[in-house]
């Protein structure tokens, strides 16, 4: 039951989208061409890997990154303010 209720609420949250949030990172750390980290640029404390990288991207690769690199992700804000990551 309280699988269908969050899935009801996620539901009714992308109904209608409030606004679009764009984050911005940075790649600082790049290891063996796959690995890496970037830090959001507006929040410090705000951090990516590679596993975020190629879950909201759809890759499998890294290597074409570099240090200083700009990654940005496209998230919205549905009907109940609750972010998340539209797939294309």
């Amino acid at each position: 039951m309280e699988n269908t209720a969050v899935s009801f609420c996620l539901f009714i949250n992308r109904l209608s989208t409030k606004k679009e949030i764009f984050e911005t990172y940075e790649t600082f750390q790049i290891t063996d061409k796959k690995y890496f980290t970037a830090g959001n640029i507006r929040r410090p404390n705000n951090f990516i890997n590679e596993v975020d990288y190629y879950k909201y991207f759809g890759v499998k690769d890294a290597s074409k990154l570099k240090p200083g690199d700009t990654i940005t992700l496209h998230f919205k804000q549905g009907l109940l303010n609750i972010n998340y990551f539209n797939l294309k």
